[in-house]
């Protein structure tokens, strides 16, 4: 199976500049588009915060990114509205797969890991685990 977790870019300045309801309604936004958007068998979740996890079983490491990528792409494209404006947002995303041996820690820490250097590349962005 792979792992992918994904943060909000500049979430702190969206809640900032639209406050806090029209937040909420862009992290409903990006949960609607996983559970519309992924397969039967993938499992997506709130990680806590404006992070996101799914969970892809069956799922390589190359196949799993385009998923992601895709998805990340659509949501970047979409409105979102404020008070007196409309705004695209983002996320970024680390994707990793699941060796022999692997506990769900050392799983989250590679997604982890592939996440940060997402957000380090500008943001926008899926990194991949390929380590």
């Amino acid at each position: 199976c792979c792992l992918a977790l994904l943060d909000m870019d500049g979430f702190r300045a969206v809640n900032a500049e639209h406050g806090h309801p029209v937040g909420d309604g862009v992290l409903k936004t990006l949960s609607r588009l996983l559970r519309h958007r992924t397969r039967a068998d993938d499992r997506a979740g709130r990680f806590g915060g404006e992070e996101f996890g799914l969970l892809l079983p069956a799922t390589g490491l190359d196949e799993a990114a385009a998923l992601v990528d895709a998805l990340r792409g659509t949501f970047a494209g979409l409105w979102h509205h404020g008070q007196d404006s409309r705004f695209h947002t983002s996320f970024s995303a680390g994707v990793t797969q699941s060796r022999t041996g692997d506990d769900t820690e050392t799983l989250i820490r590679r997604a982890l890991a592939a996440l940060k250097r997402a957000k380090a590349e500008g943001g926008n962005r899926l990194a991949k685990d390929e380590a």
